[in-house]
């Protein structure tokens, strides 16, 4: 490898430490790869050269007396039949701090070796090191630079070893028969059953296969599971109870011959949930005789199906909140949900997630509260490990950007793909899309939420969110000498999970976000989490139960208060309190089979108890700033009704309270926000005018927004906000009022067969016309169904009022209803989807060799010459013309006399 990178090699099946130096440092998460070098180093000079093999079960090495610099030192501990090594540093001189460091890593089932610990300077004596128990490897690197150096370390290592005696020849771990028992026959494996997945409250049964005659009573076989993907040697003893004991682990014969017994395992109902290693264990007249390692992970996950586990839920419940692979999430509009596939049962994405649980104790993985705690941390990056960075300033050329995605396995593949580094970019509802995920992988019922003028209040939190203004000429803009005290998000997106807990309250359906907004209050070193916050809780105001119910309360029910500092004044003034606006409307996506009425449910009603309705956001305004001789009215198009490259009225009336003639000037300014109601500084509309009003009368204005006003500045989710400012020098006196609406998106059509059969080339058929008034650029048609996904781009500018007409070619081999989703992005439009559903029936028929894990799937190379490939079909042109300038608005007038 290249010195200063982060590659290195792996040496066999042993365990592997190294004493390096040069200065070639890591942080946590960073790995090794196998390499055709197998590793090796090389040194400038002699100090520490070459590899020292380490056969005994224990064993020293180090240096207290003082290392060299430019050091390559290894040792391989490789004692025969060695099932797991302990690794300690009893004796921990000092390594020069900053400079010289010892990592020691782990390797993972991906063949990379993963950076475990950093250790420089002093206070390091002591720290241990294990392996699981099946043969893991460890591997230590010290990294010096070339000048000083000091005394050093010693390590000392101590290793556990296996009968070697073949008295166990196999395991079959029944694998079809047991997903059937527990539910997990739709978790689809890359190839013929990879894996045993389990859950709890369930008898397993496995045959064990003998090389000797078993004979009963003399031999007796019991089980051990150990944790994989950690260090600590944590296990759990299966021992021989007969009859069972449902309320503990216990296995027992159900039936022997001479070669085999087929044993029953039950897994309690709270056991802890992960991948585990299948240990079998033969005692011969009381005596361990024997070892057997069953060749596949064991995965044990929460049970939805049996009423005594606390995630427990109904059938037609589980049928949507567990069972159901892809569905909606509602963003920006509620009437065009955004559809996501959550493929929780992708081989791939059950792998990712069961791996997400590393650093869970036992303990901890018995309840579901502490596994979607911890899930809800891994979701963001914040933390230092995790699946997905935030963004949310439109800057995204270094990843994807969040309205590209379309499910979550997507994310996960990239995820895998990257060494299980973090993936760009996502946004709220990309978290709680990909929490959905995980969360139903293990066995807890979960959905997405979406909160409708959502506040995000910052700490401590008491449901007020303070607002400082000030003028700046004619305009009103946040006084950023004062504190934020929160913002008010056009939306957000976030999950709920279910679950039992300790008591009436707190039982039921949880609030969970892995949006990385502020650091969970409720523990110490909790992270950017956020719940399980239980709903009951957050309805009674009861912030005494955990976790987060304040700032999940702020979310959902919080008072806008704005304060306003006029041109003369140095004080603020309490000009406005608003209760009403913040979680205005609380909706989820309509379970499956009610979807065509309304794909959008009402949920306020749990949170919080002032009536709403689900559009009730749709037509808010915001009220008046401050009390003055004027009344405003500001009228502009409801939320949707409007689409992309149409043009929209604004109607402004000015109402004077006074027997007499007022002259004022009038201000007002259209900009695009984002969905976090952040202001973009791109203006859509301009103007100042000076108007007159006669005593006791009003003028009302209307202005024309056209197309090209917004054209070239369009943002994710089309939100703009229009505000008027209405001034009066001569009495000192400001008012101002502002509204917002979110633009409806062009149609992006999806056409598919109704039914397919498996094994069958499909087409897609996508078509998207231009509607804006200019020519669409850098365009990619992002296609995703179950774990897998495609992108088509385009270097071709689509011209105004054209029709992309775009042909997508996939394979059926999984029966059932599938989802497949449809993104399109430009330059200059962003943030369209659509979705359709394809049945899949019969047996296959076309023998194809593909190695992509997928419900549907594009078509392998080898059948594309029977069909189109993807590509551009046909371009209609409707219309031509281009915006070279935003348009100056044109207002009409009109005055009325009181």
């Amino acid at each position: 490898m290249t010195r200063g990178g982060r590659v290195v090699g792996v040496v066999g099946s042993v365990f592997l430490f190294l004493f390096l130096a040069d200065a070639v440092t890591a942080q946590p998460g960073d790995f090794w790869v196998p390499s055709s070098t197998r590793g090796r180093f090389v040194s400038t000079k002699e100090y520490c050269r070459g590899t020292v093999v380490m056969k005994t079960l224990t064993g020293v090495f180090g240096e207290t007396g003082g290392y060299g610099n430019n050091a390559d030192c290894r040792w391989i501990i490789d004692p025969p039949g060695a099932r797991a090594v302990k690794l300690s540093f009893d004796d921990w001189g000092e390594t020069e701090s900053g400079h010289d460091f010892l990592e020691v890593y782990r390797n993972g089932d991906d063949g990379k070796y993963w950076l475990v610990k950093r250790m420089s300077g002093t206070n390091h004596r002591g720290v241990v090191f294990e392996t699981g128990s099946r043969g893991e490897k460890l591997l230590v690197r010290f990294v010096s630079d070339k000048t000083t150096t000091k005394r050093g370390w010693m390590a000392r290592y101590v290793a556990t070893q296996l009968l070697t005696t073949p008295d166990i020849v196999s395991v079959d771990g029944l694998e079809k028969k047991n997903h059937q028992t527990c539910n997990t026959d739709m978790y689809r494996p890359l190839s013929s059953p990879e894996r045993l997945i389990t859950r709890r409250g369930r008898i397993v049964e496995v045959l064990v296969y003998f090389k000797d005659p078993f004979e009963r009573p003399r031999d007796r076989v019991e089980f051990y599971l150990t944790l994989q993907d950690t260090l600590a040697d944590e296990k759990i003893r299966v021992p021989y109870i007969s009859p069972h004991n449902p309320e503990k682990w216990g296995t027992r014969i159900k039936g022997y011959t001479s070669q085999y017994a087929r044993m029953e395992i039950n897994i309690p109902v709270w056991a802890s949930v992960g991948t585990f290693d299948l240990w079998a264990r033969l005692r011969r007249n009381g005596k361990t005789i024997s070892w057997y390692r069953y060749k596949k992970p064991f995965d044990v996950l929460f049970n939805p199906y049996e009423t005594r586990d606390d995630v427990y839920v109904s059938s037609n419940s589980r049928k949507e909140w567990v069972e159901r692979e892809s569905g909606f999430v509602m963003t920006s509009n509620p009437s065009t949900p955004r559809p996501w596939n959550f493929d929780q049962f992708n081989a791939l994405s059950h792998q990712v997630t069961m791996r997400l649980l590393r650093g869970l104790s036992l303990g901890a993985r018995q309840n579901p509260v502490h596994v979607s705690r911890h899930l809800s941390a891994e979701g963001n990056v914040n933390d230092g490990s995790g699946i997905l960075h935030g963004r949310w300033d439109g800057k995204y050329s270094s990843g994807i950007r969040p309205t590209a995605w379309t499910g979550s396995g997507d994310i996960l593949n990239h995820y895998h793909q990257n060494g299980y580094q973090g993936v760009k970019y996502g946004q709220c509802w990309v978290f709680s899309g990909l929490l959905t995920t995980l969360l139903r992988g293990v066995g807890i019922p979960c959905l997405s939420v979406t909160t409708y003028n959502c506040a995000h209040e910052q700490p401590p939190y008491n449901q007020h969110i303070e607002n400082y203004w000030k003028w700046q000429g004619n305009r009103m803009i946040r006084d950023e000498s004062v504190k934020k005290g929160g913002s008010v998000w056009n939306f957000h997106v976030f999950n709920e999970a279910y679950m039992k807990r300790n008591s009436e309250m707190s039982n039921g359906w949880q609030v969970l976000d892995a949006t990385p907004q502020e650091v969970s209050e409720d523990t110490e070193n909790a992270g950017h989490r956020l719940g399980p916050a239980p709903i009951k809780a957050i309805r009674a105001r009861a912030k005494q139960y955990l976790y987060d119910v304040d700032f999940a309360l702020s979310m959902v029910d919080a008072d806008i208060v704005d304060y306003v500092r006029q041109p003369s004044s140095s004080t603020f003034t309490l000009y406005e309190r608003d209760k009403n606006r913040v979680g205005s409307s609380i909706v989820t996506a309509r379970p499956h089979e009610y979807r065509a009425s309304n794909a959008a449910m009402d949920v306020t009603h749990y949170y919080k108890d002032s009536p709403s309705s689900a559009a009730a956001f749709l037509a808010e305004e915001t009220d008046s700033f401050s009390r003055s001789d004027f009344s405003l009215t500001l009228k502009i198009p409801d939320d949707n009704t409007i689409q992309v490259g149409s043009s929209f009225p604004v109607t402004i009336e000015v109402v004077s309270l006074v027997d007499e003639e007022r002259k004022a000037h009038m201000t007002m300014e259209g900009e695009m926000v984002r969905y976090t109601n952040e202001g973009t500084g791109k203006f859509f509309l301009q103007s100042t005018e000076v108007i007159v009003l006669p005593p006791m009368g009003s003028r009302t204005l209307s202005v024309q927004v056209e197309a090209c006003n917004y054209a070239l500045m369009l943002q994710e989710g089309g939100g703009m906000q229009v505000t008027l400012v209405v001034e009066d020098k001569e009495h000192n006196q400001i008012v101002a009022t502002s509204e917002r609406m979110v633009l409806q998106s062009p149609s992006l059509v999806l056409e598919l067969p109704a039914e397919a059969e498996i094994g069958s080339v499909v087409v897609a058929r996508v078509l998207l016309e231009n509607p804006l008034p200019l020519p669409l650029s850098n365009i990619a048609v992002h296609t995703a169904l179950s774990g897998t996904s495609t992108t088509l781009e385009s270097s071709a500018a689509l011209e105004k009022g054209e029709t992309l007409d775009i042909n997508v070619l996939f394979q059926t081999s999984t029966p059932g209803l599938h989802q497949v989703a449809v993104t399109f992005i430009s330059d200059e439009l962003d943030d369209i989807f659509a979705s359709g559903e394809i049945r899949v029936t019969g047996e296959p028929s076309v023998e194809v060799e593909c190695h992509t894990p997928a419900v549907l799937r594009m078509a392998c190379d080898e059948h594309d010459h029977q069909h189109p490939n993807p590509q551009i079909l046909a371009r209609k042109v409707h219309g031509s013309g281009h915006c070279s300038a935003p348009a100056s608005p044109v207002y009409t007038s009109q005055t009325n006399q009181m």
